[in-house]
């Protein structure tokens, strides 16, 4: 409602452009940035990966009886390594855009004063996992790397919600939808980000899309004609099956005698990989399919069947979420709106409470 307000009336060539200029807008109107929040952010971020690195490391083995370090040059070597190593893993995930140009010597500073309350707790903690102090100064840019890198790459853990922008650009003749992961932020920094799959164009060469975003698992378990806890049950079972049958297969009749060194190495180069590939294969094939002769019942129904057909799903999602006693995060009354080239944005149903505002343009 404030990006309406501020700027609704702004066209934008491309709903992608739409969407960044939304986030753009987050990261300019000091309204959403609250600093008791982006430090208790930056506070959980330097826990979960603190205490995840001293997990790995094991660093309970590395303690006397009375709590207190055994070797802690060793521990740095490794709380070192392990965080280098993780910033690799997360660095192959992309970097989120408003991220791109935010330099480490830039989070330093803006959480400086995070970091050493931080690690000032870990000094003092009675919990049989002190850390010196001595050692606290030598992991402490190895830790501010690995929350800078974590806090700037595409990451969906913690609290996230998925956007949703969809319309007609000026310059687009046909619809199109982009859907944007955000995962918190820093320092007026919003991390979100878009990938390639997550932004459908409709045109010539593709008339129809169903999306799923959210609560997928209903929306996918009809399309795809199978729910994704089978799918993934049958593909389980089908490698149990696999792994015994092999070995059923190659198990000679031996009666007293057990087989020998030679055959036992015989049947360990036995190889299911390839017969595996081609099960899940086929079962994406399949699985694409289905999808497809849907897309393609959909190709020439109007606005007000797809319209009915969302809200339909929806109240089958909220019926399922109460079926199996899943968190209920379905349900209850539902708006309903249409995105036409010449009507714009039309509203089918909504909440009589709503604000009377309209919807914001593109």
């Amino acid at each position: 409602r404030r990006y309406r307000q501020k700027r609704g009336q702004l066209g934008h060539a491309t709903v992608a452009e739409a969407a960044e200029d939304f986030f753009a807008f987050i990261q300019s109107d000091p309204v959403f940035w609250v600093e008791a929040y982006d430090e208790g952010f930056i506070r959980w971020l330097a826990e979960r990966i603190f205490c995840g690195i001293v997990e790995e490391i094991g660093d309970a083995n590395e303690r006397n009886l009375a709590g207190r370090m055994c070797r802690p040059k060793t521990f740095v070597r490794s709380f070192q390594r392990t965080s280098a190593s993780l910033q690799k893993k997360w660095g192959n995930s992309g970097v989120c855009p408003q991220f791109e140009d935010y330099s480490l010597e830039q989070f330093r500073s803006a959480a400086e004063q995070v970091i050493s309350f931080f690690l000032k707790q870990k000094e003092g903690d009675d919990n049989d996992r002190h850390f010196p102090e001595s050692v606290l100064k030598e992991i402490r840019l190895s830790l501010e790397e690995a929350i800078w890198m974590r806090l700037r790459t595409r990451f969906e853990e913690g609290p996230s919600a998925t956007l949703v922008f969809a319309g007609y650009g000026k310059n687009q003749g046909f619809p199109s939808l982009v859907s944007a992961m955000v995962c918190e932020g820093f320092d007026r920094h919003v991390n979100y980000h878009i990938r390639p799959e997550d932004t459908v164009c409709i045109g010539d060469d593709k008339p129809v899309a169903i999306c799923p975003f959210a609560q997928t698992d209903v929306i996918k378990a009809i399309l795809r004609g199978i729910h994704i806890d089978w799918s993934n049950g049958a593909s389980d079972v089908f490698r149990d099956i696999v792994h015994t049958r092999t070995g059923d297969l190659f198990q000679p009749s031996f009666g007293e005698e057990a087989p020998g060194p030679e055959f036992r190495a015989m049947l360990a180069e036995v190889d299911t990989k390839d017969l595996q590939r081609q099960f899940f294969k086929e079962g994406m094939r399949l699985l694409n399919k289905n999808q497809r002769e849907w897309e393609k019942a959909l190709k020439n129904s109007d606005l007000e069947t797809l319209a009915s057909l969302a809200d339909c799903l929806i109240d089958l999602t909220g019926f399922h979420r109460i079926l199996t006693f899943s968190q209920e995060g379905v349900g209850g009354s539902v708006d309903v709106a249409v995105i036409s080239r010449n009507d714009g944005f039309t509203w089918l149903r909504r909440k009589s409470w709503y604000h009377k505002d309209g919807p914001m343009g593109v």
